[in-house]
């Protein structure tokens, strides 16, 4: 008799416990409009962990599934993808193994501070999870470089990259240039990571924004070249004016004559009969640069997207 006493005792507490772990659960889905996501899936990691009863890997495989397509959807109807990180960090700790998970992480989420935040705390801990993965701190140096303009931050993960097996070729190499340039915006080395960026994509979405960044970057980068030898090629006659004044002397009591003011060069082939520069770049498109003779200024033809980091006063009109 006392044994049936015992068992239905723990049966109450049993059936009390679950119903107590029922509302916790009801509690802890946050309330979100049907165009934010499923709330269901906004579980704090650790209990979408428990949830998933032993099958860690099967649930991952569907959080990257529906994190991919909630991306997509968002992206396409325009709207700010405000639950990406806690899709990825429950991923992460469903399948901390899972390295793409952390690169295409930094890759979506470095476009605002805030989420640039985000995506070097995942990174980071996947480096903890994932010591011998060198592709995790090359992205960490990655981010720190062409989102946070932090040279130091960045050679010192290209150089932890490279001490890892089979690192990239470009690791110990970008981490020497870094060090060597600290506080230096150096284009070859930004069209470097982005190239092989470009290269080393697991998916085509990925693959076509690293891209996409390679030829921006190869744009502003020649408008910068293109610029200052417009201002190298003004500099240089006006030297070479002075000078020409200076052997003139003028007749007692006269003053010298002013020096002509050097306009800019009125095509950009003069700058090339010059010397200033050795030829005229097209840009990655093969289309020409338009220069205005006016200003003096060198401009891009409009992309073909919405660009990521070139600014309207870049392009010509």
């Amino acid at each position: 008799m006392w044994g049936k006493v015992v068992l239905t005792a723990l049966l109450c507490l049993f059936t009390i416990g679950t119903h107590a772990m029922h509302r916790e659960t009801i509690t802890a889905i946050p309330k979100v409009r049907p165009d934010q996501g499923d709330g269901a899936l906004l579980l704090p990691p650790t209990m979408t962990q428990i949830m998933a009863l032993g099958h860690d890997s099967l649930m991952a495989d569907f959080f990257w599934l529906y994190t991919i397509q909630y991306y997509g959807d968002q992206m396409l109807k325009e709207r700010d993808p405000v639950h990406l990180y806690h899709y990825f960090d429950t991923l992460t700790t469903l399948d901390p193994d899972f390295e793409y998970a952390y690169i295409f992480a930094s890759f979506v989420l470095s476009g605002t501070p805030e989420g640039r935040a985000q995506s070097i705390q995942l990174l980071n801990r996947g480096i903890r999870l994932n010591p011998q993965a060198w592709i995790l701190p090359y992205q960490l140096g990655f981010v720190y470089y062409i989102f946070e303009k932090n040279n130091l931050a960045a050679a010192e993960q290209f150089a932890k990259a490279s001490k890892l097996p089979n690192a990239a070729s470009n690791a110990a190499r970008l981490a020497a240039k870094l060090y060597e340039r600290e506080g230096v915006d150096d284009c070859a080395i930004t069209k470097d990571l982005w190239a092989e960026a470009a290269k080393s994509a697991s998916d085509k979405d990925t693959a076509v924004r690293a891209q996409k960044y390679y030829i921006e970057t190869t744009i502003r980068c020649d408008l910068l070249d293109l610029n200052r030898a417009v201002k190298t090629y003004i500099s240089q006659q006006q030297t070479a004016r002075k000078q020409a004044a200076a052997k003139v002397k003028p007749a007692p009591g006269a003053s010298p004559p002013p020096v002509a003011v050097v306009r800019p060069p009125a095509n950009p082939q003069t700058l090339v009969n010059a010397g200033v520069i050795s030829g005229i770049p097209a840009d990655p498109l093969r289309r020409a640069y338009r220069y205005d003779a006016r200003s003096g200024q060198f401009k891009a033809e409009t992309l073909p997207w919405q660009p990521y980091e070139l600014k309207p006063e870049q392009f010509a009109r």
